[in-house]
This record gives C-alpha cells, sequence and structure tokens, in this order.
C-alpha cells in the first residue's frame, strides 16, 4: 500500500514538472500568440513588438520595417524583431534582405513557428523551379523547415502547407501539391467566404471548362474543394502566374488537359526571360495565354476568366467577355462586355452568400496582405448592379430595387460608408423615385 502511494505520488510529482516544461518551452506571451516565438525578447520591448505588428498587419509596411529596425539595434537577440524586419522587407520587394533577417531570426529560435515558416517561404520562392547546381540541399533544408512548421501548435503551422503547396506546384509536383491541399482543407484553413466564393465560381461553370483566376484567394478554395469535396474535378483551375513556370504549365498540360500546343522545350524557351516587366504581362506570358484560348476553342472548350482576374492580364481577350456571373466567358468573337442575364440569374439563385456582408478577418493566414478579404463581397455586388443596370433598360423599376438592395444589403456593415455612399448613389442613378434610396442617401451625404 505504501508503495503504491509512494508510486502515486512520484507519478504525479513527474507530470507536473513536465506540464512546467512544456509551459516553459512555449510560453503563453504576445510573442507566442504573434507568431509562435518560443524565445520572447525582454518585458520591456513587447509594447514597441506590438506597435510594430500593428503597423506590419496594416499593411504600413516601411513603417513597420523602420520600428522592427530599431527593434533588432536594441535588441539583437530577439527572434521576433528579426523576423518582423524579414516580413518588411519581403512585403517592400527586398528578397534578399528578407531572407538574411529570416536566418537571424531562425538561428535565434529553431523552433519558432513563424521563423520556420518564413525561412522555407522565402527560401522556396527564391529558389522556385530554376535549381542551380547545389540549390537541392537548400530546397531540402526549407523542405525540412516548412515540415517542421507543421507540426507545432501554432495557428500559423497552416502557412506551411500554403508554402510546401506552392512549392510543389512550380515544380510540377501535382501528386504532392494535391496532398498539401487536402490537408490544409482538412484544417479548415481557409474561412467560409473564401470557400463559399470558391463554391459559387465551380458550381456555375459548365462541364470540361478551363477557369483562369488572378491570385490566391480565387484560386486555393477552388482547389481545395476539388481536393477534399472532389467539388466539380472536370474543371481545370488555371491560376495566371502559373503560366510563368515551365514545369508548372506542363504538369497541367499533361496531367488536367490544358489545351496548350507547346512543347516542353518550346516552353522553357518562351519563359527563359520574366514575363513581366513594370508590372505589366509581357509578350511571353500572353504568348501561352493566347494560344491556351485559341487550342480551348477550337476544341470546343469553353474558357473563362474570373471576375477577380486584373483587366491587364486579359489582354485583346478583354473584348470578348460575356459576363455569366463571378466569371466571363472568353468567346471567339468581340462582345464589348455583353452579359447573359439569363445565366446570370440562374447562377446567382444558387449562391451561397450566408458568409458574406459582414467584415471578415482570416487570423490563421500569416500574410498581412491577405488577411482582410470582405472584398470579395464586391465581385457579388458588381454581379447584382449589371442586374440592375439590365432591369432599369427594361424599364422593371421593382427589379431595379430588387437588386440595387441586395448590393446594398452586403455593403452596409463592412465599415466602409464610401463604398456604401457608391452603391446608394449608384441605387439612385438607375431608380430616383425609389423612397427607400432616398432614406438610405442620407446617411452618406
Amino acid at each position: 500500500m505504501k508503495r503504491n502511494l509512494l508510486s502515486l505520488c512520484i507519478g504525479l510529482v513527474a507530470g507536473t514538472l513536465a506540464s512546467l516544461a512544456l509551459t516553459c518551452a512555449r510560453p503563453r506571451s504576445g510573442a507566442w500568440e504573434r507568431w509562435g516565438i518560443t524565445r520572447p525578447a525582454p518585458d520591456a520591448a513587447e509594447p514597441r513588438l506590438v506597435a510594430a505588428c500593428t503597423l506590419l498587419y496594416a499593411t504600413k509596411f516601411d513603417s513597420a520595417r523602420q520600428v522592427y529596425a530599431d527593434l533588432v539595434r536594441d535588441y539583437p537577440n530577439s527572434a521576433e524583431a528579426h523576423l518582423g524586419l524579414s516580413m518588411a522587407y519581403r512585403y517592400l520587394e527586398q528578397r534578399d534582405t528578407a531572407l538574411a533577417e529570416a536566418k537571424t531570426a531562425l538561428a535565434l529560435d529553431p523552433e519558432g513557428t513563424g521563423p520556420l515558416c518564413q525561412y522555407a517561404k522565402l527560401l522556396l520562392v527564391r529558389l522556385g523551379t530554376t535549381e542551380k547546381p547545389g540549390d537541392s540541399a537548400r530546397t531540402a533544408g526549407a523542405i525540412e523547415a516548412a515540415r517542421k512548421a507543421t507540426a507545432t501548435r501554432h495557428r500559423y503551422s497552416t502557412s506551411a502547407h500554403v508554402t510546401l503547396w506552392t512549392h510543389y506546384v512550380a515544380a510540377g509536383r501535382l501528386a504532392e501539391a494535391r496532398q498539401e491541399m487536402k490537408v490544409l482543407g482538412e484544417k479548415g484553413y481557409y474561412p467560409p467566404i473564401l470557400m463559399d466564393f470558391g463554391r459559387n465560381m465551380l458550381t456555375g461553370l459548365p462541364p470540361d471548362a478551363i477557369l483562369f483566376t488572378g491570385g490566391d484567394t480565387d484560386t486555393e478554395p477552388l482547389l481545395c474543394l476539388q481536393a477534399t469535396e472532389e467539388l466539380r474535378p472536370d474543371i481545370t483551375v488555371v491560376k495566371l502566374s502559373f503560366l510563368m513556370f515551365p514545369k508548372t504549365i506542363a504538369t497541367i498540360r499533361d496531367s488536367l488537359r490544358l489545351p496548350l500546343s507547346f512543347s516542353d522545350q518550346e516552353l522553357q524557351e518562351i519563359l527563359s526571360q520574366p514575363d513581366f516587366a513594370g508590372g505589366k504581362p509581357g509578350v511571353r506570358f500572353a504568348r501561352i495565354r493566347d494560344n491556351i484560348i485559341a487550342n480551348a476553342h477550337k476544341q470546343n472548350r469553353p474558357v473563362y476568366f474570373a471576375s477577380t482576374v486584373d483587366a491587364g492580364l486579359m489582354g485583346d481577350w478583354k473584348g470578348h467577355l460575356v459576363r455569366e456571373g463571378i466569371f466571363s466567358h472568353v468567346v471567339p468573337a468581340r462582345t464589348d462586355d455583353s452579359i447573359d442575364v439569363p445565366k446570370v440569374l440562374e447562377n446567382v439563385e444558387s449562391w451561397r452568400v450566408a458568409t458574406a456582408g459582414r467584415k471578415v478577418d482570416w487570423p490563421a493566414c500569416m500574410a498581412p496582405n491577405l488577411r482582410q478579404i470582405s472584398w470579395l463581397n464586391l465581385h457579388y455586388i458588381s454581379v447584382y448592379l449589371d442586374l440592375a443596370r439590365h432591369f432599369q433598360s427594361q424599364g422593371d423599376t421593382a427589379q431595379v430595387d430588387e437588386w440595387c438592395r441586395r448590393s446594398y444589403g452586403l455593403i452596409e456593415h463592412l465599415e466602409d460608408p464610401q463604398r456604401a455612399g457608391h452603391v446608394v448613389r449608384a441605387w439612385l442613378d438607375l431608380n430616383p423615385s425609389s423612397a427607400e434610396a432616398k432614406e438610405l442617401s442620407k446617411k452618406y451625404d
């Protein structure tokens, strides 16, 4: 009996010590909450670190850089200060300096989620798919860091899965990319508004369509739905920046039936130099885009641009669009931006928009420029206002009010009086006699 009691006491003490050790190893501090820093700076640095982080996530990158640079000077052993400085430099397009600061942050805190994620992302993006002799070891080290980050319990650990997905896509390793996307879906990384937006695009497209998308938030959720729910696997989703990577394009061409007639050697020659100059798509980018669209038309495969795609990336195809919802059909003949009203109405009535119409943050996203995603509402609003304009041309003021009312319903709670006022003014322009619009306009005078 005494022996059992002694064993029990020893077990309780050991458990308590283990719990204390875990608590010490993973501090419940601002540093851990912000970026998973396991070795925080002295308490005296905390107010300035909070201020710098606030500036960074307000996308005031130059101001954040200045504050973090001062912190690095005063607290050279602060992993968080070096990480923040790396983040600021990254968004100021100074990637070499950003990578150097990320390496320092990781050396100071080898277990920190943020340093691991930042180092892996910067190094993998820098190497891309143009590895030179000796780069393979660095690539392996970056992947190891990303894998290590995924094992932490911090909310930003999912960012490492995104980094791995991006790398595998760029390298043409489609099976591994799909696995990372499946994990992101299982972990619920993408918030409901993004998943609903992606679902609303996929479900409205015709069979076997090709959809060009413009960025992360209008591409990854669609691929996540295809990977985790097998939703519309017949749709070929092509992020336009994918057209810059020969291995990626070749993989999509061969595995996802992208109608591209260029050989691997031709792709290498076309993309041997940068695609973009001065922020605008160059001739090489346009050649690949136009080849895909022309071949798709020959095969009678429908091609679409998502409404999130910048018009500058569409080239001359901007004049060949027929709006069908939050995407536009690219047709062979010029259309001058027409609208297929029956198709739009069909798509709109099946949309999931319950998650829209209110301010949404994305706390699991480490990137400052991606966390605010309420702007997606603007694409729904644009469709609603197009319908209102159509019904105004038909003299149907009841339908004008209906679609303007829906537009306002998606903007009124977003703490954006400028855009809300714009919607109300558009409503009054379309139906000057609307008593409801007149009353609302008093809020924005």
